[in-house]
């Protein structure tokens, strides 16, 4: 699987939003889609420690063959600030998501969201609203 690091920039969140991309190699497009969230302190590095076990889950056939994104959210729990300063969530759902579809050619009705510590509380909180 090809491993890239990218940078969105966005003015929802200080300094745009680092992330890194794990996709297939021949990647056909309209793929399933996995937002990995880390835990708090942690940065988009957390998608390359779980790279071999993703690699290994498709190699395996336990999973099908997807693109999965990790975003760097530092101890935000990927939510949206009360006061406004920041917006992660807004960032990831809004902005995020909708630039890896057209990138990478994601299938968003195959949307997962998953994630370790703050990750995992941040997947529970994110709200996915389907534009009509």
């Amino acid at each position: 699987m090809k491993h890239q690091k990218a940078h969105l920039g966005t003015s929802l969140v200080p300094g745009g939003c680092k992330d890194a991309i794990l996709s297939p190699e021949d990647n056909p497009g309209g793929l399933p889609f996995l937002l990995l969230l880390h835990g708090g302190g942690g940065d988009r590095r957390f998608l390359a420690t779980m790279q071999p076990l993703v690699e290994e889950a498709v190699h395996n056939g336990w999973i099908d063959s997807m693109v999965v994104l990790t975003p760097s959210a530092g101890k935000s729990y990927y939510l949206d600030y009360q006061d406004g300063s920041e917006r992660c969530e807004s960032m990831i759902m809004n902005e995020l998501i909708p630039q890896v579809e057209a990138d990478v050619g994601i299938d968003t009705d195959r949307l997962l969201i998953s994630g370790v510590s703050m990750g995992g509380v941040g997947s529970l909180c994110k709200q996915l609203v389907r534009k009509s």
